[in-house]
């Protein structure tokens, strides 16, 4: 049994005794991690079932936060089964709605980067450039330094699938700075997943520059010690 199955079966104890107990934010929540498990699996039609469930469960206790991170997952979902894009997107829209009315500015930012995810994977990336460019903004008034580099790779991603390398490479330059600032436990896949796509970019000269433009080194100095925080991890995702 791999970790993925090892989850899930404990979730799925865990639900049992909360459906026995009632308890609609507790079956909501681990709806929500179900969902995810199948996700990381790829199978997105089980992970859909699980989010229009968890929706369920927060609908029935009338929390409104929780309602937006479900709406925002089923959008999600739906577009990475290649449903209509217009029903992922008025999901994503009513989740929108539900963090401005609360004032949650970070859920306000997690839901721009579903609608950059979403119009990314349709191949619209003019305005999954704007959507994200919104998150990254919210991000950076919340203080959130950790989700705002992971906005700005996704940034960067968007970039390089549309063919823009040198905006893709700027955005993953920030990003990189970021984390090399924050210095937090558990940013290590990030970093290094962004290094990775630094050095898949083409090396080539800016337009009307004359220096040539290269990636990041695989292996770059370490963070500054005196910038290290080790007791305060990355905010997980919703």
């Amino acid at each position: 049994m791999d970790h993925r199955e090892d989850a899930r079966a404990h979730y799925a104890l865990a639900l049992g005794l909360f459906e026995q107990l009632g308890d609609h934010t507790g079956q909501a929540r681990i709806h929500k991690h179900l969902g995810r498990v199948a996700s990381d699996r790829g199978e997105y039609r089980e992970a859909l079932g699980h989010a229009h469930e968890a929706l369920a469960h927060y609908r029935a206790v009338h929390n409104r936060l929780g309602q937006a991170v479900a709406l925002d997952h089923i959008g999600r979902y739906q577009v990475r089964l290649g449903e209509q894009a217009q029903t992922a997107l008025a999901h994503s829209r009513q989740a929108l709605a539900l963090v401005e009315e609360i004032g949650d500015l970070n859920g306000q930012a997690y839901t721009w980067g579903s609608f950059g995810y979403i119009h990314r994977h349709l191949g619209e990336y003019g305005q999954a450039v704007e959507c994200y460019r919104q998150a990254i903004d919210l991000f950076h008034k919340t203080d959130d330094r950790f989700h705002e580099a992971t906005s700005l790779a996704d940034l960067g991603d968007t970039h390089r699938a549309a063919a823009d390398s040198d905006a893709a490479r700027d955005a993953r330059i920030e990003a990189l700075t970021i984390i090399d600032e924050i210095s937090l436990l558990g940013t290590a896949p990030l970093r290094a997943k962004i290094l990775r796509s630094l050095d898949a970019l083409p090396s080539h000269r800016r337009a009307g520059t004359g220096s040539p433009v290269t990636a990041a080194p695989t292996t770059p100095p370490p963070s500054p010690p005196a910038t290290r925080r080790p007791d305060r991890p990355p905010r997980p995702v919703r």
